[in-house]
């Protein structure tokens, strides 16, 4: 099963031994939450692998226009920011000290080739919040500051993590 597949349905079959697990406590529903991080993160995986990564310039069309509008760089036409997305972004630029992000430098990351961790999935443990799992080849600490920002600009009133988890902690988490 490839990463776009387990974005848009859920992974099917066993789990990699060791995982990274971030815990999201989200500004609105966690289900409706857990819905946008797999619409964005399908449409990314999307563009690269119909456009490639080695581009300058992207067609972001596929990108929702609420997420687009989290980014400087861009307008985007008909839907724009709602009240997560900005609000997602204000506790990103609070939380990790960073800037604001361009669209072509955000999906540029996303480089199976260049980025050290995939998609596996997103489950809800208890409680209202998500919990994002992703699979970093056994390793504990990898770069992913898209990954934060995306979960952010989805509407995350917090982000916790990344922290070890095991496919049996991803397992005990209601799949969406």
């Amino acid at each position: 099963m490839d990463e776009l597949e387990r974005v848009r349905f859920g992974p099917k079959g066993g789990a990699p031994p060791v995982m990274v697990r971030m815990n999201v406590s989200p500004l609105l529903k966690s289900g409706e939450y857990a819905c946008r991080l797999r619409e964005v993160m399908a449409s990314v995986i999307f563009i690269g692998s119909t456009q490639g990564f080695e581009r300058e310039y992207f067609d972001y069309s596929s990108l929702p226009g609420w997420f687009l509008a989290s980014f400087y760089d861009i307008k985007p036409e008909g839907e724009g920011a709602d009240g997560f997305v900005l609000q997602g972004c204000e506790n990103y630029y609070r939380s990790r000290q960073g800037d604001a992000w361009g669209v072509h430098e955000w999906i540029s990351l996303f480089d199976p080739e260049d980025r050290s961790w995939v998609w596996w999935d997103v489950v809800i443990p208890g409680g209202g919040d998500v919990s994002i799992f992703v699979d970093t080849r056994g390793e504990p600490v990898v770069p992913f500051e898209e990954l934060w920002w995306m979960l952010y600009a989805a509407g995350a009133k917090s982000v916790s993590g990344p922290s070890l988890a095991t496919s049996a902690e991803w397992g005990v988490g209601r799949q969406l």
